[in-house]
Formats: structure tokens, C-alpha cells, sequence
């Protein structure tokens, strides 16, 4: 992790060979959601050993950690610049909480030193990239230049579209059931 931080390095996603990142969407390609899955994976780790007591606090700084990721690639894909920027800063408020927790595992001497930071330089990462996304999202906002061609998109369809003599027959056999059947209609 701390030769990713060098000049001229470039980061490698220790998650790129998973059967699940194959199949995901755009966001995968941002390094930012990348590295904010290393780092719940850091705290996960880190977190593993808390004892009885600190069961909530592991709770929350895994939930924390999780929403990060979990929030940039839901923006990603809602297609919309507004919603986009929305949940990257709803992201931006979960490392917060992150940090929060992290200190408070570091004060409580819960979490070792050799532990500590490469969650700290993850932590610092992330949150550098995801001021530069949000940045960058709210100059195409503003330039309204924003291409959601990227995101996921359902297939247009025309749910509408139906026989009206299919229809109708269809009407003609609910009606015929329920002529046949009374018990089934309500009065």
C-alpha cells in the first residue's frame, strides 16, 4: 500500500482478480472506490479481535467503512449528475464517521500502531480522491456537460404496448372466471 503513495508508482487494486469485479459497472475504474474498498477491508481486519464491549463500536466503524465504497458506486449508477454528487458527499460524511472511529479505536488503544497506519494513509487517500471526484462532478454540473451514458441504464421498453384483441380477450376470461367462480369475486 505505501509504494502506491510514490511518485511514479501506480496503484493496483488488490480486488482486481475477484469474481465479483468482473461484472460490476464503470465505478469500478475509479481508483477512489478502490481504495475505499481496501480500506474497509483494512478495518474489517483491524477490527476482527474486539472483545465483548466494543461490539457496537466495531459495528459501526465496519458500517461506516462499508458506506463509503457502497455510496460512490450507488451515485455512479443512479444516472443523474445531482444524485451523483449527492451520494459522493453522503460518502464524503461516512469517512467521516470512519475517521471519527478510527480515532477513537487509536485513543482506546484498541487498534495497534503498525495496524494504524496503513488504515491512516488509505483513510488520507481516499479522502483526497473523493474531494477531487466531488470537484470534478460539480464542474460538469455546472457546466451541465455531464454524459450519464456511462451509468446503468435499463432498457427502453414500452411497458404500454399490448394487443388491445389480446387485451380484451384477456378481460373476457378474468370476467368469464369470475362469472364461474363468485366465491372468488368480492361482492
Amino acid at each position: 500500500m505505501g509504494e502506491a503513495r510514490q511518485k511514479g508508482t501506480v496503484y493496483e487494486y488488490p480486488g482486481k482478480n475477484s469474481r465479483t469485479f468482473a461484472v460490476l459497472p464503470g465505478y469500478r475504474n475509479l481508483i477512489v472506490w478502490q481504495k475505499a474498498c481496501e480500506l474497509a477491508k483494512l478495518v474489517h481486519d483491524a477490527t476482527q479481535g474486539f472483545g465483548p464491549g466494543y461490539y457496537r463500536l466495531r459495528g459501526q466503524t465496519l458500517d461506516a467503512a462499508e458506506s463509503v465504497p457502497a455510496n460512490i458506486a450507488e451515485g455512479y449508477c443512479s444516472g443523474s449528475i445531482n444524485n451523483y454528487v449527492r451520494y459522493c458527499e453522503i460518502s464524503r460524511g461516512s469517512l467521516g464517521e470512519l475517521g471519527t472511529h478510527v480515532h477513537t479505536c487509536e485513543l482506546w488503544k484498541l487498534i495497534p500502531a503498525t495496524t494504524l497506519q496503513p488504515i491512516i494513509e488509505l483513510y488520507s487517500d481516499v479522502r483526497f480522491l473523493l474531494d477531487r471526484l466531488l470537484s470534478s462532478l460539480r464542474e460538469k454540473q455546472a457546466e451541465k456537460s455531464w454524459d450519464s451514458s456511462y451509468a446503468l441504464r435499463e432498457p427502453k421498453t414500452d411497458y404500454a404496448t399490448v394487443d388491445q384483441s389480446q387485451a380484451d380477450s384477456e378481460a373476457d376470461e378474468v370476467e368469464s372466471f369470475h362469472q364461474s367462480h363468485p366465491e372468488f369475486t368480492t361482492p
